[in-house]
């Protein structure tokens, strides 16, 4: 997970990234040759689909994830995995949100527990068995559960504290993995399947600050986060400066609302090196301001 957010952090190509994953995790597997070729590209895809391909509605929260490893501490990376992998892959989410549960009701918890909560909404089928284990032994790995020699028995490690702009991230990542596009910003704070991080507390104008979150209302408890709408956020993109570096990353507050913009495909785009379209999506044809890049800042040049 690492290597590849780092080099999409570089911007390299989809077919190089996937190329040093089969160098490392070859390298990982010399040892233990019965393993078969096709398990290691099943890795290798699952790791694209979190970082280096994921569903074009995630692109925007992956390059926010990109621009964030960058700046937060190693301690920190895990929690931007984490949110990745629940966004991309819902059944994670829903495996680690069961383990969140349980273990506000207990200290420890059994594989079994954890199955079986799963089951209750997948189905009881060898296919769920086997990646809830997965899920599980992900947990493992990343420092964030503890079990015995035989993996059979679990507890929880001490929640990691996260920053602001990393648990409104996680926030992000628990919107999409959900579908539901919106919850209270309450139980946002304390969603079972964010149990292995302390979130800050956070307020609707600390929201506000993200490119990809909107929240309506006063108090913690009766505000509505949701996932900000293309829209919006082009709307807001319009007639902005915006700064972009090579690569998937952006380096200022404003440029951040262009990472969800990527999405929109070839209504927005590079016009050459240091020109950027930002489209007014509101007006009844489409208009674009282009900005170009000076040695001292950046200035609109017109508009078309």
């Amino acid at each position: 997970m690492e290597q590849a957010a780092a080099l999409v952090s570089l911007g390299r190509s989809s077919d190089e990234v996937r190329a040093s994953l089969h160098e490392i995790i070859g390298d990982a597997r010399t040892s233990a040759p019965e393993k078969r070729a096709d398990s290691r590209t099943r890795t290798i895809n699952v790791i694209s689909r979190v970082w280096v391909e994921p569903p074009s509605e995630m692109l925007g929260l992956r390059n926010r994830g990109v621009d964030l490893l960058g700046q937060a501490g190693t301690l920190e990376h895990v929690a931007l995995h984490w949110g990745m992998t629940m966004a991309v892959y819902p059944f994670f989410a829903s495996v680690c949100g069961s383990i969140g549960r349980l273990l506000k009701l207990q200290d420890s918890l059994t594989s079994r527990d954890v199955h079986r909560r799963v089951a209750e909404e997948y189905g009881d089928r060898p296919t769920v068995v086997r990646a809830t284990g997965m899920a599980l032994g992900n947990c493992v790995d990343w420092g964030l559960l503890k079990t015995d020699a035989r993996r059979k028995s679990y507890w929880r490690e001490v929640r990691r504290e996260v920053g602001q702009d990393i648990a409104m991230f996680l926030i992000e990542s628990a919107l999409c993995a959900s579908g539901a596009g919106s919850a209270s910003l309450d139980s946002l704070l304390h969603y079972s399947a964010l149990f292995p991080f302390q979130l800050p507390g956070l307020a609707t104008h600390d929201i506000d600050q993200s490119a990809g979150l909107r929240a309506v209302g006063l108090g913690v408890a009766e505000a509505t986060v949701s996932l900000a709408r293309e829209e919006e956020v082009m709307n807001q993109l319009a007639g902005h400066i915006v700064i972009v570096h090579e690569g998937c990353g952006t380096r200022d507050n404003l440029s951040r609302l262009l990472d969800l913009a990527r999405g929109w495909g070839d209504s927005f785009g590079t016009v050459e090196e240091g020109y950027f379209l930002v489209p007014r999506v509101n007006e009844h044809r489409p208009s674009f301001d282009v900005w170009r890049r000076r040695e001292r800042g950046l200035r609109g040049v017109g508009s078309r």
